[in-house]
C-alpha cells in the first residue's frame, strides 16, 4: 500500500513540475548587443563590411508571438530593422534610408540549417547559465550561446520556418541567443549581449511606422510593373545624361549600375537608392538618370488591384555609345 501511494506521489510530483514549467511566464523585454568584425587576412576591408552589416549595436525586442531587431551605427542612430508578427507570419524590412517597407513570408524558407546542441558546453553570460547550440548553412556557420532561464514560448512561433527559427526554439524550449559567432570564409562575425531588460511587452510595441507605405516584391504580386513607352523629351534627356559616363569609362568597356525603387500604385517612381557596384560616379549618375527622366512604369498587381512595388532598375554605361562622336 505504502508503494502504491508513494508512486502516487512521486506522479504528481512529476506532473506538478511540469505543469509549472509548462505555465510559467515567458521571458518579454529587450536585449542589447555589440557587433564586431574579425577579419581572417590582411585583405579584408572591415569597415566595408561593417557597413553592409548596418550597424555595430543591435536591440532585440521579444515577446510571445512578436520580435523586432534594430541595428545601430556608431552613434547609435538605427539603420535597419525587421518586425515579426504572428498575425500574418510576415517580417516586415525597413531601412533607414528607404521610404518604404517591404516584407518576407515567415513561413517560408529556402533552406533550413542543421542544428547541433551541446548543453555540456556551458559559460556565463551577463550571469546567466547558457549552452552552445550550432548551425550549419551552406556557406557559413553560426555558434550561439543561449539562456535557458530567458525563454519565450516557442508554440507562440509554430510555422516560422524562415532561417529554420521555429526549428531552433522548439528544440532550445524557447532559449534566448547571448551571444552569436558567425563564421564566413574571410571573416567572423561576433554579437555578444552587453545588457537584458526584462519588460511586459505587448503588440503595441512592435508597431510599424506611420509614414511609410509597403512595398511588394515579385513573387508577393500577380503582374509585375511595365515600363511604359518613354517619350521623345525623356529619351533626350537619357541620352544627353549618358554622355557623362564618357570621361569614366575606358575604351571597350562597358558597367552596369543598379538602382533600388519603389514604384507606386500609380505607377510612379517615389523612392530610389543607388546599389554601390564599383563605380561611384556612374552609380550616382544612374539615381540621377532616374530622378530627372521621370519613368512612368504600368503599376504592379496584387490581389486585383494595383499596389506599391519594390524592384531593381539596371542602367548600362558603354563607351561604344559614343565611339561615332
Amino acid at each position: 500500500m505504502k508503494l502504491k501511494y508513494s508512486r502516487v506521489a512521486f506522479f504528481t510530483f512529476v506532473y506538478l513540475i511540469t505543469f509549472l514549467w509548462s505555465n510559467a511566464q515567458s521571458f518579454s523585454g529587450t536585449i542589447f548587443s555589440e557587433r564586431n568584425i574579425i577579419a581572417k587576412n590582411d585583405q579584408v576591408n572591415i569597415d566595408s563590411i561593417q557597413n553592409s552589416r548596418l550597424g555595430s549595436y543591435s536591440q532585440y525586442k521579444i515577446t510571445d508571438g512578436y520580435y523586432k531587431s534594430t541595428y545601430l551605427d556608431q552613434d547609435t542612430i538605427p539603420t535597419y530593422s525587421y518586425t515579426f508578427f504572428k498575425e500574418d507570419f510576415k517580417m516586415y524590412d525597413d531601412q533607414s534610408n528607404r521610404d518604404f517597407i517591404t516584407y518576407r513570408d515567415a513561413r517560408e524558407s529556402i533552406s533550413s540549417p542543421k542544428l547541433k546542441i551541446y548543453r555540456d558546453s556551458v559559460k556565463q553570460i551577463l550571469g546567466y547559465n547558457c549552452y552552445k547550440i550550432v548551425k550549419y548553412y551552406d556557406k557559413f556557420t553560426v555558434t550561439s550561446y543561449v539562456a535557458p532561464s530567458l525563454s519565450v514560448s516557442f508554440k507562440s512561433f509554430k510555422g516560422h520556418k524562415l532561417s529554420g527559427w521555429y526549428t531552433t526554439l522548439k528544440k532550445t524550449q524557447g532559449a534566448m541567443v547571448l551571444q552569436s559567432t558567425t563564421e564566413y570564409e574571410d571573416y567572423i562575425e561576433t554579437s555578444t549581449a552587453t545588457q537584458v531588460i526584462e519588460q511586459q511587452l505587448s503588440k503595441r510595441d512592435f508597431t510599424l511606422p506611420d509614414d511609410k507605405p509597403i512595398a511588394h516584391k515579385f513573387e508577393q504580386v500577380s503582374e509585375s510593373p511595365e515600363l511604359l513607352p518613354i517619350t521623345e523629351a525623356q529619351k533626350w534627356l537619357y541620352l544627353k545624361l549618358l554622355e557623362k559616363s564618357k570621361a569614366q569609362l575606358k575604351s571597350g568597356e562597358s558597367y552596369k549600375s543598379v538602382v533600388s525603387i519603389m514604384i507606386d500604385n500609380s505607377g510612379d517612381v517615389v523612392d530610389m537608392n543607388k546599389i554601390e557596384l564599383g563605380k561611384p560616379a556612374l552609380d550616382d549618375l544612374a539615381v540621377e538618370i532616374m530622378k530627372k527622366c521621370k519613368f512612368k512604369f504600368k503599376p504592379a498587381v496584387k490581389d486585383g488591384a494595383p499596389v506599391n512595388y519594390f524592384s531593381y532598375f539596371p542602367i548600362t554605361f558603354s563607351s561604344s555609345n559614343f565611339s561615332n562622336n
